[in-house]
Parts: C-alpha cells; sequence; structure tokens
C-alpha cells in the first residue's frame, strides 16, 4: 500500500521490500505561492558559480540544490552566490527561502 513520503526499494537477491519514510522533506514545485519571476538565477546554465537576485530585494535565507530525483546534493545558508564547482553536469532544482516564501527554480550545470 502506499503512503505519502515512503519508497518502497528491492533489495536483491532475497527479494526483501525495505521501506523507507522521508516524512516531510519531499520537494514540491509550488511553494508558498512566492512568484518565481521575483528571483532570479544567473548565468544560466553555469558552469561553476550562480548569483540569486531578487527584483523586489527579498532576502534570500536558503539555497537547497536537489538532483532530479530528489536527494538534497548542496545547502547554503545567508548567501546569493553559490559554488557549483563540485556538482556533476546536468539539470538541478534550487529550492529557494526567503523572506517571503520560497520558489523552486530549474539550474542547468555544464
Amino acid at each position: 500500500m502506499y503512503s505519502p513520503g515512503v519508497l518502497a526499494d528491492y533489495q536483491a537477491p532475497n527479494t526483501t521490500l525495505v521501506w523507507k519514510d522521508f516524512g516531510s522533506h519531499l520537494l514540491s514545485i509550488e511553494d508558498n505561492k512566492l512568484k518565481s519571476e521575483s528571483i532570479a538565477i544567473s548565468p544560466n546554465p553555469t558552469k561553476n558559480y550562480v548569483t540569486i537576485s531578487s527584483t523586489s530585494n527579498l532576502q534570500i535565507n536558503k539555497v537547497e540544490i536537489y538532483n532530479l530525483i530528489g536527494a538534497l546534493v548542496l545547502e547554503q545558508i545567508n548567501t546569493n552566490t553559490i559554488d557549483l564547482t563540485n556538482l556533476n553536469q546536468g539539470v538541478y532544482l534550487a529550492k529557494i527561502y526567503s523572506n517571503a516564501g520560497t520558489v523552486t527554480k530549474k539550474l542547468a550545470k555544464q
């Protein structure tokens, strides 16, 4: 039976089914209704660093970078510049927390 926040994992060769509870740490696309246009990530795509800016002078409190399978790969607190040099090339999701709410934006690493 499926339950929100729970993922089943097949363990070979014993055919054991393992349930993992991820609780409320799931990444969603729509967060706290902060408009996506109010936050910009540049340059995007990038090779090393990105800068997060706001059109309405929002304070950026935290940035979480997730890969496309939902794993948290990087977290930065109280900074607008994010160093991505240790990440592999690919597409990521940046969950940006501000004083007005959160927004999730797509980010490409070259």
